[in-house]
This record gives structure tokens, sequence and C-alpha cells, in this order.
């Protein structure tokens, strides 16, 4: 989690942040106090999270508020950065990454932290429908390989500033073995073939001018 948060933050530009499919509001509340004098706005299509969120985390620069990340009422050009960790499976990329497009100015930063499908842990979980019922996962939810989001970014507007595996250690591994598995992490993330099968993908971008995405 602390090595996610430098990322979000070594990316942001001074703005307006909002965080998609803030869930608990614990990520959302932490970038606000990190980010003191910028606006931080925790979206998420659950009416119950969100009131839990308004009564366990208050600052003058944050707000939470319930609404479909897909098609949100906020104005065009909101904001300076849109953020989220492992919530794009649960949305449809096309009219996700639409949405996206038309809230941030121009300039702006896409993150987000997503599940990797061609990890074979996720790729079996997510192929295979009684694992897929095991794991809790709903029949929406739906990984994508890092090729599949390049395409999507690329066709609703983005560039690219980076797309990369990361993140090998497993849920379920105790404790007593994560010093170990760090290490090993960061050996395997540097390993050109082994660093494909990492659990998680960083996707940063950035919103092209309207004018130069056409012509392009």
């Amino acid at each position: 989690r602390q090595t996610l948060f430098a990322s979000f933050l070594s990316h942001l530009p001074p703005g307006p942040v909002l965080d998609i499919g803030c869930k608990d509001g614990e990520m959302t509340y932490a970038l606000a106090n990190l980010l003191p004098r910028q606006p931080v706005t925790g979206l998420d299509i659950s009416p119950a999270y969100i009131e839990r969120c308004r009564q366990h985390y208050q600052r003058d620069n944050l707000s939470f508020l319930v609404g479909d990340a897909e098609r949100t009422d906020f104005p065009a050009g909101s904001f300076s950065a849109i953020l989220g960790n492992a919530v794009l499976h649960h949305l449809r990329m096309k009219p996700a990454f639409r949405e996206f497009h038309r809230l941030l100015q121009d300039g702006g930063i896409l993150l987000f932290a997503e599940p990797n499908l061609r990890n074979p842990h996720i790729f079996l979980e997510h192929s295979i429908p009684f694992l897929k019922y095991l794991a809790g996962d709903t029949p929406r939810e739906r990984p994508s390989s890092a090729s599949y989001l390049s395409r999507q970014l690329s066709s609703c507007g983005f560039r690219l500033l980076e797309l990369r595996p990361f993140d090998f250690c497993h849920p379920l591994l105790p404790g007593l073995l994560m010093p170990l598995m760090l290490r090993a992490q960061n050996l395997l993330e540097r390993t050109p073939l082994l660093r494909q099968l990492g659990g998680s993908l960083w996707i940063a971008a950035v919103r092209q001018e309207r004018k130069r995405w056409i012509h392009s």
C-alpha cells in the first residue's frame, strides 16, 4: 500500500482529485491528508459505502459522493487527476474511459492499479466459474491485460505514460514470509519475462487535447 501511495503521489498534478470506487474511503482519506491543498473526492456506486465514509472521515478538502463512474454528474474538466485501486475491472472499459476523458482537464492524469489477467492465479480465478464463485467475484468483473488496456486508453483519447506489471506478494502469504517475498519481488519485477506475470498492473496516462486526439 505504501508503494502504491508513493506511485500515486509522484504523478499527481495540482488541482482537484477524484478517487473512483472509493469503497471504505481509506485511500481517499489518506490522499486528502497527504494533499491538504487539493480537493479530494471519493466516488462509489454504493450508498452504504458512502454513508460510512462520511461518518468516519472528515476534512475540509475531502468529500464523498454516490455515483456511477461510467456516467457522473460532474461538469466537464472538473479534475486534474482521476485515480483508483482495483476498480476498472468492475466497469465497462470504454464508457468509463470516455467519461474520465470528459472529466479531466487537458493534460490531466489518469492513475490506476488493476489485477493483471496474465497472472496465473488471476487468470484461473476469472476463467473458471467455480473458482470465480469461491472467490466471491461478481459475473461482471473482468481483469484486463496490458495490451487491452493500452488499446482502450488510446481509442478514448489518452496517451500512455506508464503501463507495467508489479506485485508478486499473494494476499494469503504468511506474514513471516513477507520480508523474503518482498526481496524476491524486487528481482522478479526486473526480470523481463517473469515480470509480465505480476499480480497487478500500474497504469498512468495523460488526457490529450481534443484536436490532438482527433488528428492523431
